[in-house]
């Protein structure tokens, strides 16, 4: 039996760009339910900060309480002592029992919103991992993307390269006939398919050269060409974060 050799092709762009849709419609609505869950424990959060300083306030109105209950006991056992009488026993009744109702329910309304808030920090959290991975699937997409256009322009720029010694050998029998003709087509022609030229210029700074002689400083060139550099980098950069948030953004609409 033959075998058969299956390969798989490279998505097209328009697949990518609509897988990239919709990953960023996923992200945007993880980023939605994450800030909900955000708000959510906030509130919850505020809310137990709350319960904390009841319960902080009702406890220390208590400690005050039984202080005064125990400074009043203390009167009474010094006054049976003084007049001779016997000290009231331990199953005498206290004076003004603080009631303790209120503080119970704080603290059960406390720990009710601390096992909220726990539930919720833990939604939360899962929530921010989903953002996450959303956000890493745009990021990956964006890269495939970018990727897949800036290594068309490499074949482009072989394929130019091919394209420009194709007409400079059809135009070499023109030239042979007479090189009287198009003298200075010519040299330009000459000078941008030398390595160097005598003056030990690349072939792209000696046409430059040629119309600002600035340029003829190695120090200027190379600032020249750090400018192109940068603002192509811009361009890049800011194509891949409209990219990010819209899958029909497209690398000529980048601003300079």
């Amino acid at each position: 039996m033959a075998l058969t050799l299956v390969t798989h092709a490279e998505p097209s762009d328009r697949d990518l760009r609509r897988e990239l849709q919709d990953a960023i419609t996923s992200r945007n609505a993880a980023d939605a339910s994450t800030a909900a869950a955000n708000r959510t424990l906030n509130k919850a959060s505020e809310l137990l900060c709350e319960a904390a300083q009841r319960v902080t306030r009702l406890k220390a109105a208590m400690d005050d309480m039984n202080a005064e209950r125990v400074a009043a006991r203390a009167q009474d056992v010094l006054a049976a002592l003084k007049a001779g009488s016997p000290a009231p026993s331990a199953a005498a009744p206290w004076p003004a029992a603080a009631d303790s109702a209120e503080l119970t329910a704080a603290l059960r309304e406390f720990h009710a919103l601390e096992l909220a808030a726990g539930t919720l920090g833990g939604e939360f959290n899962a929530a921010v991992a989903v953002s996450a991975r959303a956000a890493n699937t745009v990021h990956i997409l964006v890269t495939a993307i970018m990727e897949a256009e800036a290594r068309a322009l490499c074949a482009d720029t072989l394929a130019a390269f091919d394209h420009y010694w194709r007409l400079r050998d059809q135009l070499s029998g023109y030239f042979r006939m007479d090189e009287t003709k198009l003298t200075e087509l010519q040299r330009e022609i000459a000078i941008t398919s030398m390595a160097k030229t005598s003056d030990g210029l690349g072939p792209r700074q000696a046409r430059a050269a040629a119309k600002n002689p600035l340029y003829l400083e190695s120090s200027n060139w190379m600032d020249f060409l750090d400018r192109i550099a940068t603002g192509s980098e811009k361009k890049w950069r800011d194509y891949g974060q409209r990219l990010a948030n819209d899958a029909t953004a497209r690398f000529e609409e980048s601003t300079s």
